[in-house]
């Protein structure tokens, strides 16, 4: 069988770069113990893949040796709790720039007396990173929280009163939903056209590229296969996607899972193959591997 591939497929920048440093360091201080805290990224077989390393993955803060040196997740961390890390631990920070980026204009805009609008997952680790930016902020997880705060505008128990504030700011978590952060823009702005609103597109180019591209492959292929961990937003706002385009498209985890479904190849010819931005490339050769041996 033939397999196609993204040109983005996989890894992002951000996530690259962030590989990168930590076997950096493992190779220049290799008699260090190093801790994540929290998923370095949202995928189970990369946890186990740095735990096989010798960095190990704490989910609270108060589980980490005081020898440890501290690596920031690619998604950022609450603002507070970074800044008390830094008084015990050497912290090495791996946020993506891109969320580095808008962590840093949410800050400028709260200082200056802006009310913050996020786009995103609330519980994510990127957008709790984001609000802890923010003096003030309220996150929009759907078009239904949207509609539903524009016909009854209430943030913490009182009627929002963009009065009160320096203007409103826009922005999204840089793997949301560019639909829902469109919709933002459009429903804040003719509900409140006098507020003063400033916006901010976070959402990361190579993840719009890539579901370009893979759109794109979709439709020369026969079927398609999206490679990700299920607590990944990205992978499944990927598969979203594709499976909206064409049915035939199923959400993996690896090769294995892949076998498991046994399905029928018959008339089969192509394949379209395209992993998340937390996908490690050992997890997508495998799966190609596989399909190319059909």
């Amino acid at each position: 069988m033939i397999v196609k591939l993204p040109k983005h497929s996989g890894f992002c920048p951000g996530v690259k770069a962030a590989e990168k440093r930590i076997f950096s360091e493992l190779r220049e201080h290799p008699d260090t113990d190093y801790a994540v805290l929290g998923h370095m990224i949202n995928n189970r077989k990369y946890i186990d893949y740095l735990t096989a390393h010798d960095v190990i993955t704490i989910e609270n803060p108060e589980n980490i040796d005081d020898e440890s040196t501290v690596f920031i997740r690619t998604h950022g961390i609450d603002r507070d709790l970074q800044e008390e890390l830094s008084k015990s631990h050497n912290l090495i920070d791996l946020t993506c720039r891109n969320v580095k980026r808008v962590q840093e204009i949410i800050d400028r805009y709260s200082n200056e007396g802006a009310m913050v609008f996020i786009t995103g997952k609330r519980i994510h680790p990127e957008v709790i990173g984001l609000k802890s930016y923010s003096r003030k902020s309220f996150i929009l997880e759907s078009e239904d929280e949207l509609d539903k705060f524009i016909r009854n505008p209430v943030i913490d128990g009182s009627i929002f009163n963009p009065d009160a504030f320096s203007g409103i700011f826009i922005t999204s978590q840089t793997t949301g939903s560019r639909k829902l952060f469109d919709s933002v823009i459009t429903k804040i702005s003719r509900k409140w056209p006098e507020a003063g609103i400033n916006i901010f597109n976070s959402i990361c180019p190579v993840t719009s590229k890539k579901e370009h591209e893979a759109l794109v492959l979709q439709e020369e292929t026969d079927i398609s296969f999206v490679i990700g961990d299920p607590m990944s937003s990205n992978a499944s706002k990927l598969f979203s996607i594709l499976k909206e385009a064409d049915e035939a498209t199923w959400f993996i985890q690896d090769a294995e899972e892949l076998k498991k479904l046994n399905l029928d190849f018959s008339g089969c010819k192509s394949a379209l193959v395209v992993s998340s931005a937390s996908t490690p490339d050992f997890v997508e050769k495998e799966v190609i591997a596989f399909l190319e041996s059909i």
